[in-house]
């Protein structure tokens, strides 16, 4: 019989919300996310001489589903049995980190956790959970789309970029 303390679950991640607040890596995050808006905003007052949706109001938007998404990927972490402590996960975040230095688009968990596992695999250090770390991984992805699926069309900024087969052509952020 399948006997998975879920109560018991729940309650232990609400109580640890409070927390989350005192964490000074999830105002880094916080402050990450208010950047990328606050380049979007600024887009948008030259692109159309104003803003079309305000700073705050995405950044607040991003924090509550965010937390939402943690709550429920802390959860999926605990019912898959993935624990923390051996996973890699500060230096994957560092390594993420660097990466975005390269190009924005690789400030992805997929990148850093798959250069990491690879490390750890082909030369042992660092010694990490790789199947954990793979795990983590795969929540967050899988969270990130539902997140996008559920939030992802609210305030689109239009877009226009120069393609070369196409020529100007335009989307939404």
């Amino acid at each position: 019989m399948f006997d998975f303390p879920f109560l018991k679950v729940i309650l232990l991640i609400t109580k640890s919300i409070p927390y989350v607040f005192l964490n000074p890596l999830f105002w880094f995050v916080v402050f990450l996310v208010w950047l990328q808006y606050k380049r979007t905003t600024e887009m948008e007052e030259k692109l159309f001489g104003r803003h079309i949706t305000s700073l705050s109001g995405k950044t607040f938007n991003a924090l509550i589903y965010g937390l939402i998404g943690g709550i429920v990927g802390s959860f999926l972490l605990i019912f898959v049995g993935v624990s923390i402590t051996n996973v890699g996960i500060h230096i994957a975040w560092f390594l993420a980190l660097f990466l975005m230095l390269i190009h924005p688009r690789f400030i992805c968990f997929s990148y850093a956790g798959g250069i990491l596992a690879l490390f750890s695999l082909i030369f042992g250090y660092p010694k990490i959970d790789v199947p954990g770390l793979m795990a983590i991984v795969a929540i967050l992805h899988f969270l990130e789309g539902v997140l996008v699926y559920i939030n992802g069309h609210k305030e689109p900024t239009p877009i226009f970029m120069k393609d070369e087969e196409y020529g100007i052509v335009g989307g939404f952020t």
